[in-house]
């Protein structure tokens, strides 16, 4: 069932994606097989290299960081490269000698053509999914929603062509946050204020 505890109709295999149809995704990675899945979410750097995969991964039920999650995002605005994230620039002394640096580079993951295709559609989970909240931000603005079971984490990532931006609205305690919380009415919201105030 999806989270709304319904089961829904036939649909374009992209509605499962646009509208976070999660009968849809399964079947989709069923036909990819669970290990292609897996080779992808780890190249992605979002499960460990050694980690078992599991059916209720093309869901999302996996613990991944925040950082990990914007960087695997990447890759559809980079021809199907993810650049490696960091969360320090640079460190200084008082005298302006540089101590540290962080290293700037991509990793090749997808190709370019999968990297557009998906990109195409995450547009349209803006334009008409799930996210339709963020077209106030204009038309390059792509990105999807999330919600795991009972509504312990939500989340949203987006991006434009020259910022990519995850945002997480959870428990460390893995409680509800209430009921019916979802990415959308939670994350997106904060994803919105944020991308705003860096036009």
């Amino acid at each position: 069932l999806n989270s709304d505890g319904t089961f829904g109709s036939m649909r374009l295999a992209e509605d499962g994606l646009i509208y976070s149809r999660n009968t849809m995704t399964v079947r989709i990675a069923a036909h990819v097989g669970l290990n292609a899945f897996g080779k992808v979410l780890k190249q992605l750097g979002l499960l460990d290299r050694n980690a078992s995969v599991y059916p209720s991964a093309c869901l999302g039920a996996f613990g991944c960081s925040v950082k990990n999650l914007a960087a695997a995002y990447t890759v559809f605005t980079n021809q199907g490269a993810k650049i490696q994230p960091f969360l320090i620039e640079r460190v200084e002394s008082r005298e302006g000698h540089i101590l540290y640096r962080a290293t700037h580079g991509s990793i090749p993951v997808f190709s370019a053509q999968a990297a557009t295709l998906t990109d195409t559609l995450l547009h349209k989970v803006i334009e008409r999914g799930t996210a339709v909240e963020a077209r106030k931000l204009g038309p390059k603005v792509a990105g999807k929603t999330g919600t795991t079971n009972n509504s312990v984490d939500t989340w949203f990532v987006g991006y434009t062509r020259s910022i990519t931006c995850a945002v997480w609205v959870g428990s460390d305690q893995q409680q509800a946050l209430f009921d019916h919380a979802s990415g959308a009415s939670l994350a997106l919201p904060l994803w919105i204020q944020l991308m705003k105030s860096l036009q």
